[in-house]
C-alpha cells in the first residue's frame, strides 16, 4: 500500500510540474537575433521553429552564437517549457550547407 502512494506522488508530480525532454530539431537557420540569443530554424518539413540558446549552451561546428549564419544546417537539443510553449537549446550543431560543405578541386596543371 505505501509502494502505491509514493507512485502516485510520484506519478501527480511529475503531471504538475510538467517534465521536459530535450528534442533534437533539425533544419536550416532562417534568421538569428543577437539581442534575445535566439535562432530562427525552418525544419525539414517546412515548420519555423523560435529557439532560444540558453547562455552556456554548447556548441559544435562553431564556438559561439555569433556564428550562427543564415543558411547553415542546424541540429539543436531543446526542451519545450510547458508553460509558454518556448524551446531553450542547451545544444547547437552546424554542419556547412552542401555547397559549402565540399570545395572543388583545382583543375589539374
Amino acid at each position: 500500500m505505501k509502494n502505491l502512494i509514493v507512485a502516485a506522488f510520484v506519478v501527480c508530480a511529475l503531471i504538475v510540474s510538467g517534465a521536459a525532454f530535450a528534442e533534437m530539431l533539425s533544419g536550416k537557420i532562417a534568421a538569428t537575433d543577437a539581442e534575445k540569443n535566439s535562432v530562427s530554424i525552418t525544419k525539414t518539413n517546412g515548420e519555423n521553429v523560435d529557439v532560444l540558446v540558453k547562455s552556456g549552451a554548447s556548441f559544435s561546428g562553431v564556438t559561439s552564437f555569433d556564428q550562427l549564419k543564415e543558411g547553415q544546417d542546424v541540429t539543436v537539443e531543446a526542451e519545450q517549457d510547458a508553460a509558454t510553449g518556448a524551446w531553450n537549446a542547451t545544444y547547437v550543431e552546424v554542419s556547412a550547407p552542401a555547397e559549402e560543405a565540399a570545395p572543388e578541386a583545382a583543375p589539374a596543371q
